[in-house]
């Protein structure tokens, strides 16, 4: 699902994270997996159980209140790295 392409990238970026929230948060036994980027939320479904069409029906009367509810917490998250030779030998 497209989300913000006509959006600053800041407001695209919330807007996803959002919209992540609310379909993490509705733990919809057709989603699979959830894949975000930066404009963009790609929703692996299990077409065993449900249509593509029928759930992207169902997901549009969903999020159409989802303006209105608060954007979930912004959060970092660490990384560690090592650049140590033995551990990253194409860096050196």
């Amino acid at each position: 699902m497209r989300i913000g392409f006509d959006l600053a990238p800041e407001q695209a970026s919330a807007a996803v994270r959002q919209c992540m929230h609310f379909l993490q948060q509705a733990a919809d036994p057709h989603i699979r997996n959830l894949h975000p980027a930066h404009a963009s939320v790609l929703v692996d479904l299990d077409a065993a159980r449900i249509a593509a069409e029928e759930w992207a029906r169902a997901l549009a009367a969903r999020l159409a209140g989802l303006a209105r509810l608060a954007p979930p917490p912004e959060r970092d998250v660490v990384i560690p790295v090592c650049y140590a030779p033995e551990f990253a030998p194409d860096l050196v």
